[in-house]
């Protein structure tokens, strides 16, 4: 759906939905956040709307600009997506699930994008573990009958018709609504001090999940978290395909064997939506999963990149080829984004003209340091192994 240009450049969203403002560092990704530089220098805007919306956000500290820990909401900004009829690709800034986000506001968000399945929305948080807590219960949650309560007041204020109303009341009385078919949701792991927020995503209604390894600051391995893996989130259990057995979701009843082909049959009760167990002895515990047919959770799109911007760390290139290679066998879509603002001199990828430049520069200074060096991100470019990774789900 995001547009070839876009992707191109590196971007794979066409559009930011920003309806967060601030939030407050959590982990290492965070010391040199994009965000924060981007608020701290729109508070310095000359406009007083724009001044207004990002003063008091930030301050400046020894790393650069940081988030002081204020979130605001932004109430007008909710029902963009409402008004674009063309399919878009839409990444939610900031953090929709900063635990000074009320459940309200992001009812509202998520009743938004229910009712605009042309568009898709990648959904990034470094709070994983308020997710499962969120859509607990699946398509029977709270959070599920509060975002319904939600969608005809969000269209009405829109300016929909009530022909447009009903039938999208009727297309999602079909679909079921969770998972959004349209919604994906994704943690960011930068470095492997942090893999546990998969195993929270893994425990998420979504229609697709995906893991954002940008800044990626250290080698993390994906083992357990792509199809052919599973990883129990209670025990830790890494397997492959094969299950301690299965409940239905409906009436809690065993549910029936795959048929000769793999195919799901039906429970007793009609329904066809269950839950995996873990088969370690002595761990009791069903995998949050409510995916239809019952498959284990698995990430559905990887993306890497390096850091850049002022204080920006270096990627290495064996962390991304690891990567990218475990994706490949996993037939798992991968997206390299950049290499960052620090290269290495010892890098084939890095284009010709930039090692020239850092040539003269080696040259100049007489520079017997390490193999590090800052450049422009654009300079530094995006190839892996001599080509682009552009690849998402489908």
């Amino acid at each position: 759906m995001t547009r070839p240009e876009r992707i191109a450049g590196g971007m794979y969203w066409d559009r930011a939905w920003s309806l967060v403002e601030g939030c407050t560092p959590v982990s290492e990704g965070c010391r040199h956040c994009w965000s924060a530089a981007a608020t701290y220098m729109r508070a310095q805007q000359m406009n007083p709307a724009i001044r207004a919306r990002y003063t008091g956000l930030t301050e400046m500290g020894p790393d650069g600009p940081r988030f002081v820990g204020e979130v605001r909401t932004m109430e007008a900004d909710l029902a963009k997506p409402l008004h674009v009829r063309a399919p878009t690709t839409w990444a939610v800034w900031n953090d929709l699930f900063h635990p000074a986000v009320p459940d309200e506001f992001r009812d509202r968000a998520m009743a938004v994008m229910a009712l605009c399945p042309q568009h898709a929305f990648q959904v990034l948080t470094k709070r994983a573990e308020r997710l499962p807590a969120y859509f607990a219960g699946g398509r029977e949650s709270q959070a599920a009958l509060r975002i319904c309560g939600e969608m005809g007041e969000l269209a009405v204020r829109a300016g929909w018709s009530k022909a447009r109303c009903d039938a999208t009341e009727k297309r999602l009385s079909e679909e079921h609504l969770l998972p959004l078919r349209n919604v994906w949701f994704g943690v960011t792991v930068e470095h492997p001090d942090y893999l546990d927020r998969i195993g929270y995503l893994m425990q998420t209604p979504a229609a697709v999940r995906y893991v954002s390894m940008e800044p990626l600051l250290g080698p993390v391995d994906l083992d357990g978290y792509l199809p052919g893996d599973w990883r129990c989130p209670q025990c830790d259990y890494v397997g492959d395909g094969g299950r301690g057995g299965e409940v239905c979701d409906r009436c809690g009843e065993p549910f029936p064997p795959p048929g000769p082909k793999g195919e799901t049959i039906p429970c007793k009760c009609g329904s066809t939506i269950y839950t995996p167990l873990c088969p370690r002895d002595g761990c009791e515990l069903a995998c949050g999963d409510r995916r239809e047919g019952g498959f284990p959770a698995t990430l559905d799109w990887v993306i890497v990149g390096g850091e850049s911007g002022p204080g920006a760390r270096p990627m290495k290139p064996d962390w991304a080829r690891f990567i990218r290679d475990q994706c490949k066998a996993a037939r798992v879509p991968f997206f390299f984004k950049q290499w960052g603002s620090v290269v290495s001199y010892l890098n084939d990828d890095i284009p010709d003209d930039t090692i020239a430049a850092i040539d003269a520069r080696v040259n100049l200074a007489g520079y017997t340091g390490p193999e590090w060096f800052r450049v422009t991100k654009k300079a530094a470019g995006r190839l892996l192994d001599g080509r682009t990774w552009d690849e998402m789900p489908k």
